[in-house]
């Protein structure tokens, strides 16, 4: 176990998982992408494509949800 890691994090449950690599803007890399979407062999701009909507949606429910506390 790495416990100096800092992309290793350990829950509440004593269970252990990396971290993302993200970059400056805390956004997923385009390599740590390619790891968790290998298996379906996509273009790199198809991946980048995958992972821009899916901020898109996240940011959306999230300004959705958050409205209800105003």
């Amino acid at each position: 176990m790495e416990l100096n890691n800092p992309k290793v994090k350990t829950s509440k449950k004593g269970r252990t998982s990396r971290a993302p690599i993200v970059n400056g803007d805390g956004i997923m890399s385009l390599e740590e992408c390619k790891k968790l979407l290998g298996e379906y062999n996509l273009t790199d701009q198809r991946i980048l494509d995958i992972r821009n909507n899916l901020i898109g949606i996240v940011d959306s429910v999230l300004n959705t949800y958050l409205e209800g506390f105003k």
